[in-house]
Parts: C-alpha cells; sequence; structure tokens
C-alpha cells in the first residue's frame, strides 16, 4: 500500500509525497489548523494577489533547475538571515537551491514579470511566505493544479477569499 501510494503521488507531479510519509513532512501549517486553496494557479496573478494576504516580510523560495537569470535577480535581492522552512525537497538528482528575499512590491513584480518568459519550476519549485518568524503561506510543489497552497488560521478570513476569489481557487477551513 505504502509504495502504490508513493508511485501514485510521484506520477502526479507531487515533490513529497505528503499522504504517505506524513510523519516527514517538513510543513509548518499543514497539521494545524489552517485554510486550504485548491485549483489552477495563473503564476503571474499569484504574485500579484500576494500582498491581499497581509503584511509577509519574507519570501522563502526553494528550487532544483532555477534559470540562470532568475537566480542572478534572486541574488541581487537576497535577504540577510537565515532560511526558515524546512527543506522541502526531499529526492532530488541535482543541487536544492535555496533564497530569502524581501517579500517587497519589486520582488514580487519581479517574479510577475519573469513567469512570462520561464516555465514555473526555472523559478523555483516551493514558497513560503513569512511574517518575521511566523508561516503565512506555504505552496510546496507550486503551480501543479493538484498542489494546495496553505494559509494561516491567522490570516482573516475576508483576506483570504479575496485572494482566493482573484486567483478562480476554491477555499477550505481545515481544523478551524
Amino acid at each position: 500500500m505504502f509504495f502504490q501510494r508513493l508511485i501514485a503521488a510521484l506520477q502526479h507531479g507531487i515533490g513529497v509525497a505528503r499522504d504517505a510519509m506524513t510523519a516527514r513532512v517538513p510543513l509548518k501549517l499543514w497539521n494545524q489548523p489552517h485554510w486550504e486553496l485548491h485549483g489552477h494557479v495563473d503564476s503571474a496573478r499569484f504574485f500579484e494577489s500576494l500582498p491581499l494576504l497581509g503584511e509577509a516580510t519574507t519570501l522563502y523560495l526553494e528550487g532544483t533547475v532555477v534559470a540562470e537569470d532568475v537566480e542572478a535577480f534572486f541574488r541581487s535581492h537576497t535577504e540577510a538571515g537565515p532560511y526558515l522552512p524546512d527543506t522541502q525537497t526531499l529526492w532530488t538528482t541535482g543541487v536544492t537551491k535555496q533564497f530569502r528575499l524581501p517579500a517587497s512590491p519589486v520582488v514580487l513584480e519581479g517574479l510577475a514579470r519573469m513567469t512570462r518568459s520561464h516555465a514555473e519550476p526555472e523559478l523555483f519549485e516551493h514558497l513560503f511566505l513569512y511574517r518575521d518568524s511566523e508561516a503565512i503561506v506555504e505552496y510546496p510543489d507550486a503551480f501543479y493544479d493538484d498542489s494546495p497552497i496553505f494559509v494561516s488560521r491567522h490570516v482573516a478570513e475576508e483576506r483570504v477569499r479575496a485572494f482566493a476569489d482573484g486567483l478562480g481557487l476554491r477555499v477550505s477551513r481545515e481544523g478551524l
């Protein structure tokens, strides 16, 4: 049963077989009350809409096939400090790169602009948005249709619904 679920998860593009390895999931919001958003996400609109979720301070990005110009953009905006999320990439044949960036309009606009000339995996594979040391958004396996966006229960329902409505996503309360 374990291997069937693991194979099914990998075949669907999920980097972490969440339901097969629940004890090893390196997410903070996943196993506590949170909002969950589902559906196809337009990556440019996602970055344009992120400010709707509130006052975030830091954007953490993780990827294994980051394009050279994208990495140069990230490095030019890198912020000093620790990389707070646990590593999301559990299996890789390459090098996992992690970036800590300010959640500023300049960075979000730059990401929205780069989505027009790059496939999403060339940008990153996993996204985390924090307010200081508090996880606000966790988006593992970002932009895959079956990958949920986890939003902290501390984000007001009106903000979550406005963000989801703008992107055409379904919202559910998990454990709230």
